[in-house]
């Protein structure tokens, strides 16, 4: 399973809704090369540890062939006529 978290930023940013009045979910149907890129981003984000819940064959050997990765920051600012806007993402890296 995966969570996708897209926050509505049009929503006031000082009003605590703990009841989640407008929460919405919805289950999609994954391929299997959409749900290994997802497990190998995953592993790849992980700082020390990654837990998994069945002993597969597999998994171990996957861990040790995504573990060589660390996340990056990345900032961009876009001059726009009533001031700056920032992007900030993480890129996924690999350790050289």
């Amino acid at each position: 399973m995966a969570i996708r978290i897209c926050p509505d930023l049009s929503h006031d940013q000082n009003a605590i809704d703990f009841n989640f009045t407008h929460f919405s979910f919805r289950y999609k149907r994954l391929s299997k090369k959409q749900v290994r890129a997802i497990n190998q981003l995953i592993v790849r984000c992980a700082e020390t540890m990654v837990f998994y819940q069945s002993q597969i064959g597999w998994v171990p050997k996957f861990i040790e062939r995504n573990t060589n990765y660390r996340i990056e920051p990345r900032n961009e600012k876009i001059q726009t006529p009533e001031g700056v806007y920032l992007i900030m993402t993480h890129d996924v890296k690999q350790i050289d």
